[in-house]
């Protein structure tokens, strides 16, 4: 036995030597931008990369040489006012450093010309995939299949990322198969021996996030999933229920999800894989469909099932929840965007004894209606960009089909011409 605790010790001793020895010094740090414009108000975040990549110590501190021009919280750049700053990132081995150069633009002045990124899909079965630039719609598919895409982001060097689902026939069964594409070039993210759905996509530097959810067999639950190029992580710790995840936001090294499940059903937030019950103390059924990150500050948005059978629209802010809508008639929460300040929402309500839904936008959690009752509507996405707003939805017509829309500054533009159901589902201006 003492023969063994001695080779016990010289092994633990060996490990931790080996341990040790793999530990390097920061030898650089980059950005992922060396420049950057901006309008006042308007933020973005840049990306601090630490080597080598098994460095001992990546911690690093952020500052700004101007703060009334432009200041820096995480490596999230907030444009302050008309001008130039350098951002800088420094490490707190070594003192490694890189800079950005940030120029900010008066509100409403662009140097750069803006593009109007949406996408949706049709109704009926062969609706297909959509993907709307500036108005102008195309077929992400053939229409020969079920294909819908949920959520669209633009990269800085104008990279068009979007995802969603296309059902195939494998063995005479029909499997929902989740998607990227990428500029128009298509690629699966499951592997179709499962129906898989893919719901949110967000990129930082090389690495493309998508959020959804899969089946856990080919006839089980569907389970709340995460894919890290390609690669899929299980999110929910009990994969014995129904869970989703329905948003991916990545700030800094910090990666975001969104969702809801488990047991009670409830809403989720999980941070860098960790997960957190987003419920408090209340038994109802809630659910968390997107989170949003400004600062240090975790935003989420969704709903609360009360008693009544009604749904409240939830806006949590760092765990702590408040109504958007007291009630009354049902509402939910679908989308959430902060800017500076401001806290915009978009979602659904009812309005009337009839329950015909309004689209709705919050801001600092005053609700605005952006259709007027008669017809059933939601607002589903929303993004400002140089003070704009522009939430993406649909609102259905006379003939009782719906039309993709498109609001900016609550002004409506109908993206689809009423002749096949088409619903607009998530829009980015960049």
């Amino acid at each position: 036995m003492k023969r063994s605790n001695f080779y016990l010790v010289v092994i633990v001793a060996s490990l931790n030597f080996v341990f040790a020895s793999c530990k390097k010094e920061v030898t650089e740090v980059s950005l992922d931008k060396t420049t950057l414009t901006l309008v006042e108000n308007e933020t973005a975040m840049l990306i601090a990369t630490v080597k080598p990549n098994n460095a001992a110590n990546k911690n690093v501190t952020w500052t700004s040489n101007n703060d009334n021009v432009a200041t820096v919280n995480n490596g999230l750049v907030t444009a302050v006012a008309e001008g130039t700053a350098i951002i800088t990132v420094t490490t707190e081995d070594g003192n490694k450093t890189a800079s950005c150069e940030v120029t900010v633009d008066k509100a409403g002045i662009s140097t750069t010309p803006k593009s109007i990124y949406v996408v949706g899909f049709g109704m009926n079965a062969n609706g297909g995939a959509k993907f709307w630039k500036d108005g102008v719609m195309q077929n992400l598919t053939d229409g020969t299949r079920e294909a819908h895409a949920y959520s669209v982001f633009v990269s800085d060097d104008k990279d068009v990322y979007i995802v969603g689902f296309e059902r195939k026939t494998q063995s005479m069964q029909s499997i929902m198969v989740a998607k990227l594409w990428k500029n128009g070039v298509v690629q699966d993210i499951s592997d179709g021996t499962r129906d898989a759905i893919a719901l949110s996509v967000c990129v930082s530097g090389n690495d493309v996030y998508v959020a959804g959810y899969q089946r856990n067999t080919q006839a089980g639950f569907f389970v709340a999933t995460l894919w890290k190029n390609g690669v899929e992580q299980k999110l929910a710790t009990n994969t014995s229920v129904a869970s989703s995840a329905t948003c991916v936001f990545v700030s800094g090294s910090d990666v975001y999800v969104s969702g809801y499940g488990g047991t009670g059903d409830n809403a989720k937030l999980w941070k860098n894989g960790n997960e957190q019950d987003l419920t408090g103390a209340t038994t109802n059924r809630t659910r968390a469909f997107s989170v949003f990150i400004s600062g240090n500050d975790v935003y989420a948005a969704g709903y609360e099932r009360i008693s009544s059978g009604n749904f409240i629209a939830k806006l949590w802010k760092n765990g702590k929840a408040e109504n958007l809508s007291d009630g009354t008639y049902s509402a939910d929460a679908y989308d959430i965007y902060v800017n500076g300040n401001d806290v915009y929402v978009t979602g659904t309500g009812e309005g009337t004894v009839s329950g015909s839904q309004f689209a709705k936008l919050w801001k600092n959690n005053v609700a605005q209606n952006l259709t007027d009752g008669t017809r059933d509507a939601a607002a589903v996405s929303v993004f400002v960009s140089d003070n704009d707003v522009y939430v993406a939805g649909y609102e259905e017509n006379a003939h009782g089909i719906f039309v993709a829309k498109l609001w900016k500054n609550g002004v409506a533009q109908n993206l689809s011409d009423g002749t096949q159901s088409i619903l607009a589902y998530d829009v980015v201006v960049k």
